[in-house]
Formats: C-alpha cells, structure tokens, sequence
C-alpha cells in the first residue's frame, strides 16, 4: 500500500509540480517519507501579471512611501495591502470589500509566493480595507498621484503632450445630507438627481490616468477644469501641453488660465 501511495505522490508531483503554470495552476504539497500528505492548488490566472505591472511602476513603494505606518498596524504593509486589492478588483471586476478576505484565504499561497510577503487573509478584513480607503483620501492622494505621474512616465518613457479633460456625474438612490459629497444637481440627461462628480485627466492617446477631482454633485462642470489642470501642471512641470476639452471647458477663465501657463487649448 505504502508503495502504490509513493508511486502516486511521484505521478502528482510530476504533473502539478513540473508544469503548474501552464495548467494556470499555482501548487504547494507537503511531502513526508515520499507520500504527498497534502496538496494545494490555486488558480493563478493573471493575478500575477496585474500585481507584477503594478509592482513595476512603483505603485506599492509610492503607497508605503506616503501612507503613515501605525506601530500597532499589522505586518503586511499599507502599499501591499492596497496593490493586491487592486489586483483583485481589476482581476474579478469585484470592489466589495466583504469579499476579499475570503479570496486570499483560497489564493494565499500564491499571493505570498509572488509578493514575497507573509499574507494572511485577516489583512485584508472589512474594518482594515476601509481603513485603507480613509488613507486614500486627499490628504495623501495627491503626493501620491504626483509621485506615480514621475514614475510611470519615467518607466514608460512616454511623451506627454496632449491631455484630454473629461467630466461625469455618478447618480445612485442616495441620501443626501449638508455639506456631503452626494448632492442634488443637473445631470447629463437633463433630470436632478443626487451625484457626485468625477473630472479626470488622461493622457492622450494611452487615456492613463494622470490626474483625478472628486467634487460633490450640485457643482457646475465649468467650474472643475483649471482646478484639475492646475493638478496636472504640478504633477508633469512641463510647458506646451495640448488640454482638449467639451464645450463646457471653452470658458473664458479657463482659456486664459491655459494660455498663461503656456499651454494651449482645444474645445
């Protein structure tokens, strides 16, 4: 008997320990005496490649780098903790924080052996993953953002010249209460509804992402584009940039706050 279980164990290793990743498959066993005792396997999928392009701009050391560490906090850092969140999100189209901590629970083999970090699922629990959120605040969100602009452009060596502005209002069934982000206002479909409004900055023609306002609903879209360019401005510290914008960006103020800082403008 102890021999058909060797013989077995031999077979197993040979199929999920020689070619795991062609199978998509991550694997770990323990072996005692020759007799496989234990054997896990996880789905890998592009888990990897999402958390190692991440790792590669920089994100995880930008995040640790401008995050406070509490000495009371758990041992897998802040930048870790937020990257394999994202990687998640992105990976399963998932960003309900209740359902991570069971995800590294059946992934925790695999995410330890590609971050080369001790994971345990309870740091990814509920209460921590919001805590993580607060961070993410503009307190810290606009060092960060600043600082991953450099990176990524630096990585990539990407030529940063045109820069195209573009808002939206996100509705939803919500409460509004004073002074808080979700508000009554105007809608692209002409209706009021509660929002709150997004105007973002990307990078023509990839659309990267290089700078983000969130404002509350009840807020004029003309309002929004110098504070989002002045943003880009900081972070690229570059003259001669193309923004490219919707009707709403023609105005007045707006044009000549672009054409003072030595850009130009397209509407």
């Amino acid at each position: 008997m102890i021999t058909k279980l060797r013989k077995l164990s031999k077979a197993i290793l040979e199929v999920f320990g020689a070619r795991p990743h062609e199978l998509g498959l991550s694997t770990s066993s323990a072996v005692i005496g020759g007799i496989i005792t234990e054997v896990v396997i996880e789905k890998v999928e592009d888990i990897g490649v999402l958390i190692g392009l991440m790792v590669k701009i920089g994100l995880q050391e930008v995040l640790d780098k401008h995050i406070p560490k509490h000495w009371k906090q758990r041992d897998l850092s802040w930048g870790w903790t937020i990257v394999i969140w994202l990687a998640y999100v992105i990976r399963c189209g998932d960003h309900r924080k209740l359902s991570m901590e069971s995800y590294v629970a059946e992934m925790q083999n695999t995410l330890s052996e590609i971050t080369g970090q001790e994971i345990n699922p309870k740091d990814f629990a509920d209460d921590r993953l919001g805590k993580a959120l607060q961070y993410l605040s503009k307190k810290y969100w606009k060092k960060i953002e600043k600082e991953l602009d450099e990176k990524t452009i630096k990585v990539y060596d990407l030529k940063a010249r045109i820069v195209r502005l573009d808002g939206t209002g996100v509705t939803g069934n919500h409460q509004t209460v004073p002074e808080g982000l979700i508000q009554f206002g105007h809608t692209k479909e002409g209706s009021i509804k509660p929002q709150f409004k997004i105007m973002m900055a990307g990078l023509d023609p990839l659309g990267m992402p290089l700078a983000t306002e969130v404002v509350s609903g009840e807020k004029a879209d003309d309002g929004l584009y110098i504070p989002i360019i002045k943003l880009v401005d900081e972070n690229l510290d570059k003259k001669g940039l193309m923004y490219v914008g919707d009707c709403k960006m023609s105005a007045f103020e707006t044009r000549a706050y672009i054409v003072d800082q030595e850009n130009h403008y397209l509407s």
